[in-house]
């Protein structure tokens, strides 16, 4: 009879443990979505400030801050992603985003450029980004899938 109550009351008390221990991970899930919608929303004010700033510019250099501005946006929030998901494919795709927004602001600074000058920086732009992508892919393959 002892028996039975001991595995009665064992049984209660892991049932109970077990309520708790999944209503913590609720909450920590919870609170990471919180986090990353955080981060989102930050992502997106700095996102209009910088924009706001660019309108003080003309030519060339407008363009520049704009591909800035939009760039360290989808950065900001492949981080905020990568964060929250905390998977290698996550944290691959934001240092793609950083690549691609790395190539896509020098390539626009370019456009300043002339003939011959212009060719070349296109082209340190672009091996540049080839090599990020080639170190996100290195830090994917080495991060265990």
């Amino acid at each position: 009879m002892r028996n039975r109550h001991a595995l009665r009351w064992l049984a209660g008390a892991m049932f109970a443990a077990g309520v708790c221990g999944a209503n913590f991970a609720v909450a920590a899930d919870s609170a990471a979505k919180d986090r990353y919608d955080q981060a989102e929303k930050v992502a997106e004010a700095e996102y209009e400030a910088a924009r706001a700033r660019c309108d003080d510019l003309s030519d060339n250099a407008k363009k520049v801050c704009i591909e800035e501005a939009k760039g360290n946006e989808k950065v900001a929030k492949k981080n905020a992603e990568a964060e929250y998901k905390g998977t290698p494919d996550a944290r691959y795709d934001a240092e793609v985003a950083k690549a691609d927004v790395a190539y896509s602001v020098a390539k626009q600074r370019c456009e300043d450029r002339k003939g011959n000058d212009k060719e070349i920086c296109v082209k340190d732009a672009k091996a540049a980004q080839t090599r990020a992508m080639r170190d996100a892919k290195d830090v994917k393959a080495h991060s265990g899938k």
